[in-house]
This record gives C-alpha cells, sequence and structure tokens, in this order.
C-alpha cells in the first residue's frame, strides 16, 4: 500500500540519487520536486563534505544538506525481506557561534516514496504507536537520529527539518536516546565547537547469527516493519593538523548504566576495527593511515570545557569534569 502524504506538508521527498560504487557517477540534476523535499544532488562537493573517505560499501546513496545516508536496499531470505534502516549516516558538524536549535520540527517524518512503495524504507507510520500501548511501554522505542537536528541545523533550517527522515533513523530506546546518546551528540558539538569542525558516520550494528527483533506499529499494522538494532557505533573524526584522529564508539540499545546521568562515552570506546568485524562495513578507507586508526582503540575523550557545549546541552555540559 502506498504510503499517504501528509496534507500539512508539501514538502515531502518524492525521490533520491543512487551511486554505482563501482565508478564515478553521472548525476542527474534535481527535479523541483525534490528540491522542495530536501534532496540535493549528490556531487562531488557535497560527498567530500559530509563522507570525506569515512565510509564505503554504498549501497543507496542518498544526499541531503545536513548530512547523507546509506540506506540498505538489500533482500534478505527471509521475511520481513528489508531491515527499513541505513547502514550508516554521515554528517560534517561545523563550530557554532551560539546554540542554534529551535524547537520547529515536522509533524510527521519523511520518508523516500520509491523506497517505501517498494516495501524497502519504513515511513512515518512504522514508528508510530497507540497512547495505551505508549502507557504499557514507558521505554520505548523512537524514530533515532542518526545526524541529529540541533547539530545540521548550524547549516540552516532546511538541513536541520529534512533530519526528519526515516532514512536517518534507526529505532532507539528512548532511555538510550535521550540519555547517554544524546550526551554524545551534545558532546559532539562541543568538540565541534572547540576544534573547528568534526565529522561523523554512525550506524546500526545487529548480532550475527542472532535473530533480529522488529518492530511493528499497533497503530498502522500496515506499514512496514523495522529491525531493531541491538547495538549502535558511531565514529567521530578530526583533522589535529595534517592528522586525523579518530574516537569510535559502540553502544548497547540496553544497558543498566542508562538508568541514571552522567552518562560517560568512555565506557563504551570501540576499534573501528572491531566494528568493521561486527557490521561488515568499510570504514576510515579514505583517510591517511586508515590501517593504523582503525586498530586504535582510544582511551581518552577529547577534551572540552563546559563553555564548549551548546546552551541546549546544559545538562551534558554539567556533567563534564
Amino acid at each position: 500500500m502506498r504510503p499517504l502524504r501528509p496534507r500539512h506538508n508539501s514538502l515531502f521527498p518524492l525521490c533520491t540519487i543512487a551511486i554505482l560504487a563501482v565508478a564515478a557517477p553521472a548525476f542527474a540534476t534535481v527535479s523541483d520536486a525534490d528540491k522542495k523535499s530536501g534532496v540535493v544532488e549528490c556531487s562531488d562537493a557535497v560527498l567530500k563534505d559530509h563522507n570525506p573517505g569515512l565510509a564505503g560499501d554504498d549501497d543507496r546513496i542518498i544526499c541531503f544538506q545536513g548530512y547523507i545516508s546509506n540506506f540498505n536496499t538489500q533482500a534478505r531470505d527471509t521475511k520481513p525481506k528489508y531491515l527499513g534502516v541505513p547502514h550508516w549516516v554521515a554528517h560534517h558538524v561545523k563550530k557554532a557561534a551560539d546554540s542554534p536549535e529551535s524547537g520547529e520540527r515536522p509533524n510527521t517524518w519523511f520518508t523516500i516514496f520509491d523506497l517505501a512503495d517498494k516495501g524497502i524504507a519504513p515511513i512515518s507510520d512504522s514508528y508510530a504507536f497507540s497512547s495505551a500501548f505508549r502507557k504499557q511501554h514507558k521505554n520505548w522505542y523512537d524514530r533515532g537520529h542518526l545526524a541529529q537536528k540541533y547539530l545540521a541545523e548550524r547549516l540552516g533550517h532546511d538541513a536541520a527539518w529534512f533530519t526528519h527522515n526515516v532514512v536517518n533513523a534507526v529505532p532507539q530506546l528512548h532511555v538510550f536516546n535521550a540519555g547517554p546518546w544524546l550526551t554524545l551528540e551534545c558532546m559532539t558539538g562541543a568538540w565541534a565547537n572547540k576544534y573547528g569542525e568534526v565529522w561523523v558516520v554512525a550506524g546500526p550494528v545487529f548480532d550475527k547469527n542472532k535473530p533480529i527483533s522488529w518492530m511493528r506499529s499497533d497503530n498502522h499494522k500496515k506499514a512496514v516493519p523495522v529491525a531493531i538494532p541491538p547495538n549502535e557505533f558511531k565514529i567521530v573524526v578530526r583533522k589535529n593538523g595534517a592528522q586525523w584522529e579518530v574516537l569510535s564508539f559502540l553502544y548497547p540499545q540496553s544497558h543498566k548504566t542508562y538508568a541514571k546521568g552522567p552518562f560517560d562515552p568512555e565506557i563504551w570506546f570501540k576499534s573501528v576495527a572491531e566494528i568493521e568485524r561486527m557490521t561488515g562495513l568499510k570504514l576510515l578507507a579514505g583517510l591517511p593511515n586508515a590501517d593504523a586508526l582503525k586498530a586504535n582503540e582510544a582511551e581518552k575523550l577529547w577534551p572540552v570545557a563546559k563553555s564548549d557545549f551548546d546552551t541546549g546541552c546544559n545538562k551534558q555540559a554539567a556533567d563534564v569534569p
């Protein structure tokens, strides 16, 4: 069944640009409808800006002003056929003079219609549950941003607005999303403020040889189900002079330490090599000295001061020693 376009918003994404990994692609001009939806041409400039060699193994690349998504279109032998989540999302975070986030958000998340029509991508209603269900399941799954709205808002309104797309989301338990994951997002903004800019690639991690759990809406039973990743990774990269430095993390969705902050990201350090092994992705291959960067597991976070945090992250800043 074709997902309905919301009446309140005519800016729903209608199509995307696909990238072939085997050769330099020829990109079609983005239509007026695509421009209104927030999809931008996957030009070399956009790709290099958000993904300067951080992640490869391109499947379906979808470009936006604030990020790029490599969406998983690989069919499985079992049902559901498609996971409904990206392989990874990459974005460039620049220094902000202040905290630019507004409270403005779309009422309905966007999707990519040619993928949704084929049952490959979910729609906003895939994440929608009845109020009765929510009351019974207080720590249920949010549409968890991989490229955060408040960080994308440094690039302008549209960059932030179109982070609300299911190709930029995975199911995240609310306590995880609003706790340790938010702390790492706020710290990412602080690193960008202190060091000028950082790059981020994040995505789901599924346990090999274990059954996949699925999120199925009780309110919209015909909506495409979405696979629930038990873990998520995030890799943050910055330039220090001519050298690249990397912090990489692997977070479980649920852990006893999430009951109460402060949340220490150092607990969840994991080498990029191990993340590659767990996901099958090709990471950091475009960076100099990639093998050494992948093999190293960090021991300390990059230092930041409370003053480096945006005002919307005051609570997280207060947790910094």
